[in-house]
């Protein structure tokens, strides 16, 4: 059955046809499940060319939606206790492109995971996107906190595509979520759904809705849909 709500309004802000992105591990590596980072690089390697990626492309105003991955950060510093801003989000980014001597992206998708998360046993949410400034550079950010901490996060039950873990399956999810905004909806001012005053993106219209397995990268994932207007439904492809 198709969704009663509205599509998604083009308010004019840009969006992000030409995106990068960059996973940056932030704190005890081995928080994590073993097969996490290996598993969100090929993720984040693999989405593009893929018709999951191309749902996208509707909203890109005439361009195709593309993503190049270009590789994993890490910083050994331990996340603090309080969720981060947007601000302490796009500090840590910044410290660790230091680290390397790579100047800040603004087209760049900064997937930020962080080896805690504060108020777990009851979360507001699973991950969120956001912008700031690193070096007078409007960056890009999402953070995405430890899924191990938080069953209520971890999707989608025990329904998990070629054997993954549960919770690596879920944070493939989140991340998948997040990254979609980020390229439809960088700075909350070009394609959403104003719902009842709430502002509604192209993956918050479809959270929980799993469609089967979406390959890329060679292996299938546990992946939300994602809104589409020509379809007027969450789906997986265009």
């Amino acid at each position: 059955m198709k969704s009663s709500w509205g599509n998604l309004q083009d308010f004019g802000g840009r969006v992000v046809p030409d995106g990068k992105a960059v996973a940056v591990w932030w704190g005890d590596r081995n928080a994590f499940p073993p097969d996490a980072r290996s598993s969100m690089e090929a993720l984040l390697a693999g989405l593009n060319g893929t018709s999951y990626l191309a749902i996208a492309d509707q909203y890109m105003r005439g361009k195709k939606a593309t993503l190049s991955f270009a590789g994993s950060l890490q910083l050994s510093s331990a996340p603090p206790d309080q969720e981060p801003t947007n601000t302490d989000l796009a500090a840590v980014v910044c410290e660790a492109l230091d680290a390397q001597g790579a100047p800040p992206d603004p087209n760049t998708a900064y997937m930020v995971y962080a080896a805690n998360f504060p108020g777990a046993a009851h979360p507001a949410f699973c991950g969120w996107h956001s912008w700031a400034t690193c070096h007078d550079t409007t960056i890009l950010v999402a953070y995405l906190p430890n899924l191990a901490l938080s069953p209520s996060c971890q999707w989608p039950g025990g329904s998990v595509c070629d054997g993954g873990d549960v919770v690596t399956q879920s944070l493939a999810t989140v991340t998948a979520h997040e990254l979609m905004e980020i390229l439809t909806d960088p700075t909350v001012s070009s394609w959403y759904d104003p719902d009842n005053g709430h502002i509604d993106e192209i993956a918050d219209k479809c959270v929980r809705v799993f469609q089967g397995c979406i390959p890329a990268g060679g292996r299938g994932w546990q992946l939300q849909a994602e809104w589409s207007n020509s379809a007027h439904n969450c789906v997986t492809q265009p």
